[in-house]
C-alpha cells in the first residue's frame, strides 16, 4: 500500500472542518471542552502532515503534551486512527513514536514518516530535534512556562517551515 492509495475515514464535525481547511504556519484551535481538540490534532497531523511529508529519525513530526500521561493519550489516539484507516504503522511503545508506511530493506527498518511523542515534563529532551510538523496539545498548560516554547519548542520549528497546531 502506498501513500497515494490511502482512503481516510475522516469524521470531523462541521466546526472542526472549518479549522481543518486553514493552511497556516500557526493554527490556534481555541475551543472549549468536548470540542474534540485531541481528535482534531490527530487528523490534522496524520492527514495533512504525516502522510504527505517524508521524515527521518532526526526530523520527525512531533506531538507534545504537558505530561507523560497526556503524551501517551496522543500516541494511542494516533495509533487508533491509523489502524481504523488501514494506514500501515510500526509503533514503538517504549520510545513513543509511530512509523508510517514501514518497510524492511535487508536487515534495516525504513519508514516514510515518523511521529514522535514528547512530554514537557522534561522539555530539554526535545532540544536538538528539527520537526516537520508539531502539535502542541493542551497548549494553555503546555506553554504556561514561556521557556518551554522559547527554549525547547520554537527552535525545533525553524528548519523545515514546520506548521504548528496549538
Amino acid at each position: 500500500m502506498d501513500v497515494q492509495n490511502i482512503k481516510i475515514k475522516n469524521s470531523l464535525t462541521e466546526k472542526q472542518f472549518q479549522y481543518f481547511k486553514v493552511n497556516s504556519k500557526y493554527l490556534v484551535l481555541a475551543a472549549g471542552r468536548r470540542f474534540g481538540k485531541g481528535e482534531f490534532g490527530v487528523r490534522w497531523q496524520t492527514i495533512k502532515q504525516t502522510i504527505n511529508k517524508r521524515t527521518n529519525e532526526d526530523n520527525p513530526h512531533a506531538w507534545v503534551a504537558p505530561t507523560f500521561r497526556q503524551t501517551k493519550l496522543g500516541y494511542y489516539k494516533t495509533l487508533t486512527f491509523a489502524r481504523i484507516n488501514n494506514i500501515p504503522t510500526l509503533a514503538n511503545k517504549s520510545d513513543l513514536y509511530i512509523d508510517f508506511f514501514p518497510t524492511k530493506i535487508g536487515n534495516k527498518n525504513v519508514f516514510f514518516s515518523r511521529v514522535h511523542f514528547f512530554s514537557l515534563d522534561r522539555p530539554e529532551l526535545i532540544e536538538g530535534f528539527s520537526f516537520m510538523s508539531l502539535v502542541v496539545d493542551e497548549a494553555g498548560i503546555s506553554l504556561k512556562t514561556p521557556s518551554a516554547w522559547e527554549n525547547s519548542l520554537a527552535p525545533t520549528t525553524l528548519d523545515h517551515d514546520c506548521p504548528v497546531l496549538f
